[in-house]
C-alpha cells in the first residue's frame, strides 16, 4: 500500500471521525440544549400533560370520588333502608307492646269492672276466718244499704263487724263468692236453702262508689240445710263440726266421733250422732252421715248420755236439731 493511498484512507477516516464526533458533540451540546428545550418542552408538555393529566386525573378522581360518593350514598341508602326496616321493626314491636299493654289494660279494666260489681277495693286487712250463721236482709230500701245479709258468728256472745264494732249480728252489703270457687248454681242453692246456711270466711270493708263504705264477706266455704226449720241469727245454740275419727274399739260404746265447737277451741268425743230430730228425710240423713264420715258435717244440737249402756258402759250421743252439709252438691240421694 502506498503512503498516499494510506493517507487518503487515514485522512478520510480521521475526517469522518472528526465529523462524527463533532456532530455528536454538537448533537450532545446542541442536542442537550434542544434536549433541554425538548426537556422544557417535554416539561412544558409534561406540565401541560401533567396539568392535562392532572385535570384528567382530577376528573377521573372526581369521577372516582363521585363513584365513591355514589357507593357511599348507596351505602347510606342501604343504611337508611336498614334504619327504616329497624324503625319499622321497632314500630311493630312497639305496636305489639302497645297492643299487649292495651290487652293488659283491657284485662285490668275487666277485673276492675268485676270488682266494681261487688264493691271497690277493700279498705283494710280482712278479719279472721270465722263461721257465721247467715240470713238474707228483707228490708226495703235502696242497695247497698239494704238487700244484703246479716251474719252472726256462731258460739260467740257478739260478732265483730267489718268496721271493728261489735253487735249481735252484722250487716254486709254483698257476698264475694270467688274464694270459695262455688258456681252460680251452688250460690243460688245456698241462698234458697229452707233450713238455713252457714258461711265461713273473712269480713272486710269495701267502698261502694258514692254510696259509702259497707262490709263484705269473702266466702271460703258454705254449708246448707234443705230440710227442717232454719235457725235464724242471732242464736245462742251451739254449733259444731262433726267428724269420724280412725279410732277402733273392741267394745261399744266407741267414742270415735269428734265434736269441735266452731269458732272455739273446745272439743269432745261422742259415741254416736243422731240426725233424726232435724226433720230431714232418710235420704238427707244418709247424706249427713256421709258428711260425718268425710269430716265435713256441721250441726247444732246437744250431747246427751245414753239411757241404755253398752258392753263397755254408757255412751254419749250428739242429738242434732239441725245439720248442714257442704257445697258443692255432687249428687243427691
Amino acid at each position: 500500500m502506498s503512503f498516499g493511498g494510506w493517507w487518503s484512507r487515514g485522512t478520510r477516516f480521521a475526517l469522518l471521525l472528526v465529523l462524527v464526533c463533532g456532530w455528536t458533540q454538537a448533537g450532545c451540546s446542541g442536542g442537550g440544549g434542544s434536549g433541554g428545550d425538548a426537556g422544557q418542552d417535554a416539561t412544558t408538555t409534561s406540565d401541560g400533560s401533567t396539568q392535562d393529566g392532572a385535570q384528567a386525573d382530577t376528573g377521573s378522581g372526581t369521577d372516582a370520588s363521585a363513584d365513591d360518593q355514589g357507593v357511599r350514598d348507596a351505602a347510606a341508602g342501604d343504611g337508611a333502608v336498614d334504619v327504616g326496616t329497624t324503625d319499622a321493626a321497632m314500630g311493630d314491636a312497639g305496636g305489639a307492646l302497645d297492643g299487649g299493654s292495651d290487652a293488659g289494660a283491657a284485662a285490668d279494666a275487666g277485673a276492675d269492672a268485676a270488682t266494681s260489681d261487688a264493691g271497690d277495693t277493700d279498705l283494710g286487712m280482712p278479719g279472721a276466718v270465722t263461721t257465721y250463721l247467715a240470713r238474707a236482709d228483707g228490708r226495703r230500701c235502696p242497695a247497698p244499704a239494704c238487700g244484703g245479709f246479716f251474719l252472726s258468728a256462731v258460739n260467740q256472745a257478739s260478732t265483730t263487724c267489718a268496721d271493728g264494732s261489735s253487735a249481735a249480728e252484722c250487716y254486709v252489703a254483698a257476698l264475694d263468692w270467688r274464694p270459695s270457687g262455688l258456681g252460680q248454681t251452688d250460690q243460688s242453692r245456698a241462698l234458697s236453702a229452707t233450713g238455713g246456711f252457714l258461711l265461713e270466711g273473712r269480713l272486710e270493708q269495701r267502698r261502694f262508689g258514692t254510696n259509702g263504705v259497707f262490709g263484705m264477706l269473702l266466702v271460703d266455704s258454705a254449708w246448707i240445710a234443705e230440710w227442717g226449720t232454719a235457725v235464724t241469727p242471732p242464736s245462742t245454740a251451739p254449733f259444731h263440726a262433726l267428724a269420724r275419727t280412725p279410732l277402733l274399739c273392741l267394745l261399744d260404746p266407741c267414742f270415735n266421733i269428734r265434736a269441735d265447737m266452731l269458732n272455739d277451741t273446745a272439743t269432745q268425743n261422742v259415741s254416736a250422732a243422731d240426725l233424726s230430730m232435724s226433720g230431714a228425710s232418710a235420704a238427707d240423713q244418709t247424706r249427713g252421715a256421709q258428711a260425718l264420715e268425710a269430716g265435713t258435717l256441721r250441726a247444732t244440737g246437744t250431747v246427751m248420755t245414753d239411757t241404755v249402756p253398752g258392753p263397755g258402759g254408757f255412751g254419749e250421743t250428739y242429738h242434732a236439731t239441725q245439720f248442714y252439709v257442704p257445697l258443692p252438691f255432687i249428687t243427691r240421694l
